[in-house]
């Protein structure tokens, strides 16, 4: 877990630790503190944003120094959960972690621009109506300044106790799993919603692979691809990044209550088999929003 170089570390500098694929990549809620330019760590794409995430800390200070111990801490929670308890002792792998972490993402209470301008830092809650307004597209899944959203950890925490989904046609309509591919392979997930929510998020994540001979290195980046399908195997979202480690689809409109869906999780080009982390909610309002403001 990483701190999102501030401002003043510039693109330029590809060696700071907040462009690192393996790592979770901590950003503040100001958009003035979080760097937005792409991350150039090596020469295997160049097109990936940071951070992954933001965090508001306790203590409201507006640099990502700070909100990487708030982000940290949180983590540290939920993984002394996971290894106490055994059905949710998959969740200790760092890609199922970081999938768990990054579905429960909100897109509330980001900083609106009109703050931002003036001051560079949200200090009072803003309104729905002048709140940051977060984008993504099918081939860059993270918003180039908030990454997924604003760390929420009540969807975390919900997401990892509804427990590990080994997949197939009895899925839950919120869980995780995390299992290898091989390149070419699919695995699916499919539930059925239950009742009425306000939205639906998912995140994938993985490793970039490094093999170590002496003082050189050679790095294999996988790439996966996340579906959401209808029951009659229609794609209705897709999340697609050929230069990161993580996809991501968030509706913000939720999910037809009582319908069937698939998530299909599929490994198009790897040097191995690959180990992923998936996790994915269906959402209510009353558990959007993080005790951490």
């Amino acid at each position: 877990m990483t701190p999102q170089p501030g401002s003043w570390a510039r693109y330029q500098n590809p060696s700071l630790s907040g462009n690192y694929y393996n790592s979770l990549v901590v950003g503040s809620r100001s958009l003035h503190r979080n760097y937005a330019a792409q991350s150039s760590i090596d020469n295997m794409g160049g097109s990936r944003h940071k951070p992954d995430i933001v965090v508001s800390p306790s203590n409201l200070a507006p640099s990502s120094s700070w909100s990487v111990a708030t982000m940290a801490a949180a983590a540290s929670a939920m993984l002394g959960l996971s290894y106490a308890e055994p059905l949710l002792s998959g969740s200790t792998h760092v890609e199922a972690m970081k999938a768990i972490i990054l579905a429960g993402a909100g897109k509330d209470h980001l900083c609106p621009e009109s703050i931002v301008e003036s001051e560079g830092w949200c200090t009072t809650l803003p309104s729905a109506s002048e709140q940051w307004q977060w984008t993504n597209t099918e081939t860059a899944p993270l918003d180039p300044v908030y990454g997924a959203g604003f760390f929420n950890y009540r969807n975390s925490f919900d997401i990892l106790t509804a427990g590990r989904s080994v997949g197939g046609v009895d899925s839950a309509e919120v869980g995780w799993d995390t299992r290898f591919l091989a390149e070419g392979q699919s695995a699916g997930y499919t539930f059925t919603v239950g009742g009425p929510h306000d939205s639906f998020s998912l995140a994938l994540a993985w490793h970039r692979n490094i093999t170590l001979d002496g003082r050189d290195y050679h790095a294999d980046l996988p790439d996966f691809q996340v579906e959401l399908l209808d029951s009659a195997g229609r794609t209705l979202a897709r999340s697609d990044d050929p230069y990161n480690n993580i996809e991501h689809i968030y509706l913000p409109e939720g999910l037809g209550v009582g319908r069937e869906y698939t998530i299909q999780v599929t490994l198009q080009s790897a040097e191995n088999p690959t180990r992923y982390g998936l996790a994915w909610q269906t959402r209510v309002n009353a558990t959007r929003h993080s005790p951490w403001r």
